[in-house]
């Protein structure tokens, strides 16, 4: 059964918002402080690095991954296809956004060859594609890594290799 996976448009509204107001800020100071060259010029590239990472988000809303029982599809810059017969390595990684680490998301990369693919946990019905990787890995009899495992079993699934 094929079922295709994208990114809520919603959860980048913030994002987008706050690299925005980054760069309006920037300009004013250009604007209104006359800098030194050297303080303009940083302020030139810290505003080329807020257009980057809010073109990167504003992409991001256009990814697309196509699963199947076969394979795994990524439509993005560029479109990737893997076999799930032929990964090779699994990596979940958690990344907190407070100490208390009760709040964060996740990022799947799964590999195989020099080929990776990396999904965050905010794309739509993430634990599928977790649920697909988790069980291929296992029964190409790869191993995952101590915190892979441990990430696995925090939201239910028990890596067991054959």
């Amino acid at each position: 059964m094929e079922t295709r996976h994208s990114y809520n448009p919603k959860l980048l509204v913030r994002s987008l918002f706050l690299a925005i107001t980054g760069i309006v800020i920037s300009l004013i100071m250009l604007f209104f402080f006359k800098p030194i060259m050297a303080m303009a010029l940083i302020w030139m590239v810290i505003i080329v690095v807020c257009f980057g990472a809010a073109f990167a988000l504003w992409e991001r809303q256009k990814v697309v991954a196509v699963v199947t029982e076969e394979s795994i599809t990524v439509k993005s810059f560029k479109t990737v296809t893997m076999d799930w017969n032929r990964v090779t390595g699994l990596k979940l990684s958690f990344f907190a956004k407070r100490r208390d680490q009760k709040d964060g998301w996740m990022r799947l990369r799964i590999k195989s060859g020099p080929v990776v693919i990396k999904i965050d946990s905010q794309i739509h019905n993430f634990a599928r594609i977790l649920n697909l990787a988790s069980r291929t890995i296992a029964e190409n009899g790869y191993e995952v890594d101590y915190f892979t495992r441990v990430n696995l079993h925090a939201v239910g699934i028990d890596y067991e290799k054959p």
